[in-house]
């Protein structure tokens, strides 16, 4: 039996539909290299249950950005190539066309060269 916080927490599906409907995917390529997911809503509640939906099942950090001055709509912020990529991964594929369109971007803003790719590998393995 689910407690009344789970029950309040969006699934995969939903994270995506969200994503899907009423968001964005923005990167940049090298040498900037940054990405972000947005999702844009009237309601913060509806949010607010987004952003913890985020934290709980990806473990990465959503931010949760209020309206300023004519801005009317909240904003909800996935930022950072791992994190977006983490989203990504598992709630893809999306329906718009769009959506699908700006994940492939991301994955060609990813694509660096063989050497910088090499160095990240060995500066990985380091840590182990």
């Amino acid at each position: 039996m689910k407690s009344g916080r789970e029950d309040e927490l969006m699934g995969r599906g939903e994270i995506r539909g969200w994503i899907d409907a009423d968001g964005s995917i923005i990167s940049l390529p090298p040498p900037h290299s940054a990405a972000w997911i947005s999702v844009v809503q009237k309601r913060r509640e509806a949010l607010d249950v987004f952003c913890k939906s985020v934290k709980r099942r990806y473990g990465v950090d959503c931010v949760l950005i209020l309206p300023k001055g004519k801005r009317q709509f909240h904003e909800a912020l996935i930022r950072g190539l791992r994190e977006v990529a983490t989203v990504i991964e598992d709630v893809e594929p999306f329906r718009a066309p769009e959506r699908n369109a700006q994940v492939e971007k991301f994955r060609r803003d990813l694509q660096l060269p063989a050497r910088r790719r090499r160095r990240i590998a060995e500066e990985a393995l380091l840590l182990f």
